[in-house]
């Protein structure tokens, strides 16, 4: 099903037009294809997938330079090493899903199964949207993840975060 962008200003609609100056792979047009929810929780389930790894990575390199330094593994140490591991995932989780859809408009995730966030009117989301689309994720996980599942229910497939920055994920290769 295929949405219109009618509110978009002339440098916007030239933009979606289709002419020339984009690449034929950008997949953005006049019109758009919401994302599936399952495209969505997919590349969702693999960005989160490879955070993970990532954490696990600097977690082996973190313990290794306590080993390596002799520091006392004491039942205090521990818990101030899962308190500063926790601060560190969320560092993480936040640049890395800030970054990319503020230089990308996509995750890896995204990448791999072809969809985008844009803003409602098209343009690309930008860091400050981004951050704040990132933070919308927090009011998704206090309802008990209700504000992912939206995006399995609402008209343009939107998810709690992306009512709350104005923001839509789009269909950009129809291939997958």
């Amino acid at each position: 099903m295929a949405y219109s962008l009618d509110h978009v200003s002339y440098e916007q609609s030239e933009l979606f037009s289709g002419s020339s100056e984009l690449p034929a792979d950008e997949g953005v047009a006049g019109e758009f294809t919401p994302a599936t929810f399952y495209s969505r929780a997919s590349a969702f389930g693999l960005d989160k997938l490879i955070i993970t790894i990532i954490m696990i990575m600097l977690g082996f390199c973190g313990y290794s330079v306590l080993e390596l330094s002799g520091v006392s593994q004491t039942a205090g140490m521990w818990y101030e090493t899962v308190i500063l591991f926790s601060w560190l995932w969320f560092l993480v989780d936040g640049v890395y899903f800030t970054f990319f859809h503020g230089y990308l408009g996509q995750t890896i995730g995204k990448i791999v199964f072809g969809i985008k966030v844009v803003c409602d009117d098209g343009r690309p989301l930008g860091f400050g949207r981004a951050a704040g689309r990132w933070l919308g994720y927090f009011a998704s996980d206090i309802i008990l993840g209700i504000g992912y599942l939206m995006a399995a229910f609402t008209k343009y497939h939107q998810a709690l975060h992306d009512k709350i920055a104005d923001t839509k994920v789009i269909q950009i290769n129809s291939g997958r």
